[in-house]
Order: C-alpha cells, then structure tokens, then sequence
C-alpha cells in the first residue's frame, strides 16, 4: 500500500502546499487560536473568547 510505503510517502513540503491549508479557513498561528472561556453555554452570544496556550490541553487533562 503507498500509504504504508515511506519512499512513496508524500513529504512535509507537499503536504503544506496541500490546498487544506490553502482555502478558507487559514491555519493561523497558536498564539492567535481563541477557545470559549467554558464548554457549557447555552447563549453562544455571550461566550467570551480567550487566548489558548499550545500547552492548554496538558493543563485540561490534569498535567498541571
């Protein structure tokens, strides 16, 4: 199978001129990534968005 086959691989740089990350939406840097404050609203539009942090998932799972 080609997926399986490293030589047949695609590389990093095709894979980043892979049109997923050429359309609507861009990627955008972490340091820009906004999360809703909680999980639990019933009024999305009073959620309040708040920066994330590329290791916030370490602190959600008990990582602290």
């Amino acid at each position: 199978s080609p997926c399986y086959d490293p030589a047949r691989m695609a590389t990093t740089m095709e894979l980043l001129h892979d049109k997923y990350f050429n359309k609507e939406p861009l990627p955008v840097p972490v340091s820009e990534l906004r999360v809703p404050l909680t999980r639990n609203t019933k009024d999305e539009d009073s959620v309040e968005l708040v920066p994330v942090s590329p290791y916030s998932f370490l602190e959600l799972d008990g990582f602290e």
